[in-house]
């Protein structure tokens, strides 16, 4: 972790994207790099991170297979420690390769499912969980963007519910009123994902799925535009207002969710979600 932080804070320094790819692997590698430009356009900096009071969860490895573990430890932004800690996955490609993030991801409440259990249990099969963890892209994505929220077995949250799912019909009502139409489809680009068993016999699974928006004037012959110094005009390279006939913005969700058993009858929470802008593209 201290040479990971070392590692990262010469690179936000830089505002160079050129030093992640040695520190950070996809899922996060991919948002890191989109953040780093929209930072630099910007002409923002990035504070010093540092982490303290980590504990580790560390599966046993399987020959052939990336070596990865999951690091637990509240991170201080510019000397501000978060209110809840930051859950890390560190893989390593070989024996011999260098350790690179691959998700990092901040739960905005406690939760007792977020118990992982001993690095020697097995994860269990999908078979015996109320959902399998490789359908969560889908899952995830009909939750919000079809108003699922009680009735597709998902436990309400602040991160799917709140953060997520408002968010996203907040963002369609504003761009309604000026006159754009926002229609978002999932890409269906898959990601690594890595699973916990808990200690209650479910799981907690580190997911993403990359997201397609597309803007569309809603009169024929209109124009669309992005707020001037917004994240998606500064990733576009025009951080002053940006107008188009057409725009498309492709988003990276990254998410820690937890699936119970299903013997419990329990209901999956999403516990942390993060979402990023990685490209614009004006028409």
């Amino acid at each position: 972790m201290a040479t990971y932080n070392r590692q990262n804070n010469a690179v936000n320094k830089s505002l160079s994207a050129a030093g992640l790819p040695a520190i950070e692997t996809p899922p996060l590698l991919t948002a890191d790099q989109a953040w780093m430009r929209i930072t630099k356009n910007l002409k923002q900096t990035i504070p010093n991170i540092t982490s303290g009071n980590s504990r580790f969860y560390i599966p046993p490895s399987t020959p052939g297979t990336a070596r990865w573990f999951v690091a637990i430890s509240t991170r201080v932004r510019g000397g501000v420690p978060g209110s809840h800690p930051t859950w890390s996955v560190f893989t390593q490609a070989h024996p011999d390769g260098a350790w690179r993030a691959a998700y990092s991801l901040t739960p905005g409440e406690d939760s007792p499912a977020a118990d992982p259990a001993s690095p020697a249990a097995e994860v269990p099969p999908a078979s015996k969980l109320s959902r399998d963890p490789k359908n969560l892209p889908e899952e995830i994505f009909n939750h919000y963007t079809k108003h699922l929220k009680g009735r597709d077995g998902f436990a309400h949250s602040i991160a799917l519910d709140e953060q997520l799912g408002n968010g996203y019909i907040a963002g369609r009502q504003v761009l309604g009123k000026r006159g754009t139409v926002l229609t978002r489809k999932l890409t269906g680009e898959t990601f690594p994902m890595y699973t916990i068993p808990t200690s209650d016999e479910g799981v907690l699974v580190f997911s993403a799925e990359r997201v397609a928006d597309e803007l569309t004037p809603a009169r024929h012959g209109g124009r669309v535009s992005l707020r001037a110094r917004s994240n998606d005009a500064a990733l576009s390279g025009n951080p002053a207002e940006l107008s188009a006939s057409r725009l498309t913005i492709n988003r990276l969700e990254m998410f820690l969710t937890y699936i119970p058993s299903k013997a419990s009858n329990g209901r999956a929470e999403v516990l942390a979600y993060s979402e990023t802008a990685t490209s614009v593209h004006k028409y």
